[in-house]
């Protein structure tokens, strides 16, 4: 306090206006305050995040362009591995922003769909039934809700079915079962 009071009275002695200071100070608290504009910003919403919980460790959240699991959450980002292995820090004001979609917010179970298409003339019920066979037997797929099999479009060159199914995220991955799927249904040795 004696220095400051010695700085300012040596100040005034010597003619140097105090308001000199006082302009420069509000320049570098302007200055100071758009350069960490993003930082304080994506603080509040790291708060707003830990606060509120729209997502949680392990679920799979998309944001943007992105998809993946959360893996941390931190004060100013959000980390997220997608299927690849690769690993995206968010600024948590991104979640604040954009919409979220959490896939496994309140439940792992996810609605999963597959399309097939069949040759023209091929028989519509033996097709139906086929893939709903398909489904059943997979030991993944949820059997509650039952997996459902739609007639969806007469396409250009072929009758298309779709085949929905369930499955629990904590226990299997979407890729793996759609490809299992697949290759049950195409007949073969």
């Amino acid at each position: 306090l004696a220095l400051v009071l010695l700085v300012i009275t040596a100040l005034v002695v010597v003619k140097i206006p105090l308001t000199v200071f006082a302009f420069l100070g509000g320049a570098i608290a302007i200055g100071f305050g758009f350069g960490t504009q993003n930082l304080i910003k994506n603080l509040i919403s790291g708060l707003m995040v830990l606060g509120e919980r729209p997502f949680r460790l392990g679920d799979y959240i998309i944001v943007g362009d992105k998809a993946g699991t959360v893996t941390s959450i931190d004060l100013r980002s959000t980390t997220i591995v997608d299927t690849d292995g690769i690993e995206t820090l968010i600024p948590n004001s991104t979640f604040i922003e954009q919409n979220v979609t959490n896939w496994t917010y309140t439940s792992k179970q996810v609605r999963y769909s597959i399309t097939v298409g069949v040759a023209y003339g091929s028989p519509v019920r033996q097709v139906m039934e086929i893939l709903r066979d398909v489904a059943d037997r997979h030991g993944q797929v949820l059997r509650t809700p039952a997996p459902e099999v739609l007639f969806v479009n007469f396409g250009a060159d072929s009758l298309d079915f779709t085949l929905h199914y369930w499955l629990d995220l904590a226990h299997s991955t979407g890729r793996l079962v759609a490809s299992d799927l697949r290759a049950m249904i195409v007949p073969g040795p």
